[in-house]
């Protein structure tokens, strides 16, 4: 995959989409661990479902629906992981 993209895990299902390749796979996680076989053809309305979960979250996330994020957004994030200490 190359450039941006998002994905979702719901119980046995993981859905990847690619966004500049304009690409959705879906994997049966506990059928196929190694995500070596792409079941989204025979899983049309699993595929519709879960796209439109991710696009409900990335609507709420301004940096992920092509908005610039807000200013002060790096800082922010920073503060927060060092916070939880995962920075100096």
């Amino acid at each position: 995959m190359i450039g941006a993209g998002f994905g979702l895990r719901q119980g046995r299902w993981k859905y990847v989409e690619a966004l500049e390749e304009s690409r959705q796979s879906l994997f049966d996680v506990l059928a196929d661990p190694g995500e070596q076989h792409d079941v989204a053809t025979e899983n049309g309305a699993r595929v519709a479902e879960m796209a439109a979960t991710v696009a409900t979250w990335r609507a709420g996330m301004p940096e992920h629906a092509g908005a610039p994020p807000p200013a002060g957004a790096a800082d922010e994030v920073r503060r927060k992981l060092r916070a939880l200490g995962y920075t100096d």
